[in-house]
């Protein structure tokens, strides 16, 4: 189909996907949509792309002795993902770990109408991420265990409400916001040790902008044929982890969560909604049928559903795999600069092999920020006529930019939230139509765009407003702050060879225009953290506890007969948060802590701990439990600003608690590394 074929029959189909007055909103007869369950898987953590479910216990900790005989208090957070709920016949409902119940029927549904329903949740089925670290005994000995989450037995769960709002014929969005009472139970290789444990108050899961679809509404949308099985009525259920079936379910109604329409008929799955404050990540249960390519990896998940990539490579983190992935070789966003309002250099820069076309080709711009109007079109850029130059960068820009290919008028990106797309075989004349249009106007954060144009990428960024949002699967990046319109980017970093793999950010100081900013130049990885490794167990300082001295730059020795070293990557910026902490020479497979302090100790000496020194003190926040691999490698992967709470100027004390279990050469099973201390800048 031509291209103005393609975009002729696309604006036809239009009106039922934006559904907004200037294109005529669809029809329907109102629906009744009645009381039923609602099955949800939740996810294991995603980096980058969602916050993972998890409860934070720094306001409350569970206290000495819950966990078994001799714990220590736990202040720290807990990751979940979902463990499939206990049923009777068993694997009834396959993944589905929570059933939240709607117990009314709604009033019936016109086209934008709304209704609100009671809800409660009576199945819960939770296990923790990874196996957490508790410590006993005053710190002197430390126990990776496997946490699980389910209801609590026998409470009174509080309940609360569903507002479901029918946006178009087929479907719409909904809002929970429903309180839970929960149990923890902890468990050593299977072996229960501690628990139920009651964190004593009720937690609150709240979705916000969650999709749902009619079945077998007007475009005749049929779960099955998504592998979508109905979740059954008359199934023993084990909803608060006792292993009895106190519960039995009703079925589900008409109300499909989780899916959303899009384009013309077409139906997609929706990203997770959010529930609860932390928030928690949920997302409905079953999968579409089928694996294409025979790697292993179902079509619906699968980032290359027809050429096997069982690894599910994904070196530029656009959804799309390696193996499938033409924007690897042919085209990708590479940086984009967004300065002060008066600052004439702001710039796009795209990269792709050089002299390919860039006819039907287009950058595009969704505004995200909820100050202004999210979902609007804000630009969209032809790079029809072009082609990529020899060099293999094309950029788009203001006139005063060094090097610029294609000079736009008024081109403006402000600093804050905005999603930014680089699409091909896109129907020109529809999309320049669109400018100024809200593509969003359910507020399920999918836009028409894929229907319009084949996206090649797509990048979120976000200056950290809570209520600000990223469109169609967009990888979170961060751009920020707004605040007095300071210049700020993002760009990717080299990898191996000419592979440009991550993202990073500018400083947002820019002292020297075309220094952060390069503009038909390849970029430059940031140079390592300006973090002092301090507090050794070399015998220059404190000395280790049984003359267990480690090499210089290392803290005392461990089993291996040195001592492991702690050091940092990234830039500490508060605005950019690359900041990684890497630990060597630990104890392959064994846990460890990445903590914080406020202060050092000793005067940055160290005190003897176990094994080894004891750096950092004040007030003690844990970071992240990670396991080292066959080296006694390993890193953080979560943002260390945002963990630690910290804002410009601060200074703080990072270190690596690890067991050692065996051949610890002091006798306590346990052991650290040097310590880092950092500056937090701007």
């Amino acid at each position: 189909m031509s291209t103005l074929a393609r975009a002729t029959a696309l604006w036809a189909a239009l009106p039922a996907i934006l559904a907004t007055g200037a294109v005529g909103a669809p029809q329907g007869q109102p629906v009744v949509l009645h009381a039923g369950d609602d099955g949800l898987t939740t996810p294991p953590p995603e980096a980058l792309l969602q916050i993972p479910a998890h409860f934070d216990f720094s306001a409350a900790p569970i206290p000495a002795g819950a966990v078994g005989n001799n714990s220590d208090p736990f202040s720290g957070k807990i990751a979940f993902q979902g463990s499939p709920l206990a049923t009777n016949p068993p694997g009834a409902l396959g993944s589905t770990d929570t059933i939240i119940r709607r117990l009314d029927d709604t009033a019936p549904l016109d086209i934008n109408g709304a209704d609100t329903v009671g809800v409660e949740v009576v199945a819960l089925s939770l296990r923790s991420a990874e196996p957490v670290v508790f410590s006993f005994n005053g710190g002197q000995r430390l126990e990776a265990l496997d946490v699980e989450l389910s209801l609590f037995p026998g409470a009174v769960q509080p309940g609360g409400a569903m507002t479901i709002v029918r946006t178009h014929a087929d479907g719409g969005s909904f809002h929970y916001d429903v309180g839970v009472r929960v149990a923890l139970r902890f468990f050593d290789q299977g072996v229960l040790v501690g628990g139920p444990f009651d964190p004593g108050t009720a937690l609150q899961l709240i979705s916000d902008e969650s999709s749902w679809t009619l079945k077998f509404g007007p475009a005749g949308f049929d779960p099955l044929a998504f592998g979508i099985a109905p979740l059954p009525p008359g199934i023993g259920v084990d909803g608060d982890g006792d292993s009895g079936f106190e519960l039995t379910t009703l079925g589900e109604s008409e109300l499909q969560v989780g899916m959303s329409r899009v384009c013309s008929g077409g139906f997609l799955p929706t990203p997770p909604a959010l529930l609860g404050q932390t928030p928690l990540a949920y997302r409905t249960t079953g999968i579409p049928p089928g694996d294409s390519d025979g790697d292993g990896w179902p079509d619906v998940s699968d980032n290359c559903p027809l050429d096997p990539n069982p690894r599910q490579e994904d070196s530029d983190g656009d959804g799309i795999g390696d193996a499938c992935d033409l924007f690897v070789d042919k085209g990708r966003i590479n940086e984009i600069y967004s300065a002060t309002a008066d600052d004439g250099r702001e710039f796009i820069e795209v990269t792709g092999g050089a002299g390919a076309s860039l006819t039907n080709s287009m950058i595009l711009i969704v505004e995200g920020d909820d100050s202004e109007t999210p979902g609007v079109l804000e630009a969209a850029i032809d790079l029809s006529g072009h082609a990529m130059p020899s060099d293999s960068l094309f950029v788009v820009g203001d006139a005063a930019v060094p090097g610029v290919d294609l000079v736009v008028a008024g081109f403006d990106l402000e600093p804050g939230s905005q999603t930014v797309y680089l699409v091909q075989d896109a129907a020109v004349g529809v999309l320049l139509q669109l400018v100024g249009t809200p593509l969003d106007p359910d507020g399920d954060r999918r836009t028409p765009i894929p229907c319009l144009a084949t996206v090649l990428n797509v990048v979120g960024m976000t200056d950290g407003d809570d209520l600000d949002r990223l469109y169609d699967d967009a990888m979170f990046t961060a751009l920020g702050p707004d605040g007095g319109q300071a210049p700020a980017g993002v760009f990717r970093s080299l990898g191996d060879g000419d592979t440009a793999v991550v993202w990073s950010a500018t400083d947002f100081l820019d002292p020297q225009p075309g220094v952060d900013d390069t503009p038909g130049a390849q970029n430059v990885p940031q140079e390592p953290a300006a973090a002092t490794a301090a507090c050794f167990g070399d015998g220059g300082g404190t000395a280790c506890p049984c003359q267990n001295n480690g090499g210089a730059g290392e803290g005392c020795a461990n089993s291996s007969g040195a001592g492991a070293r702690a050091d940092a990557l990234g830039h500490p910026s508060v605005g950019s948060d690359s900041l990684v902490l890497s630990v060597g020479n630990a104890i392959p497979q064994q846990p460890g802590l990445f903590f914080v302090g406020t202060s050092t100790l000793a005067g940055g000496a160290g005190v003897t701990f176990g094994d080894g020194l004891r750096c950092c003190g004040g007030n003690v926040l844990r970071l992240q439990v990670t396991f080292p691999d066959g080296a006694g490698s390993t890193a953080s992967d979560l943002p260390i600003a945002a963990a630690t709470g910290v804002q410009a100027g601060d200074s703080r004390c990072y270190q690596y608690w690890y067991r050692n279990p065996a051949g610890s050469p002091c006798g306590s099973g346990f052991n650290l590394t040097n310590a880092l201390e950092v500056v937090w800048q701007p």
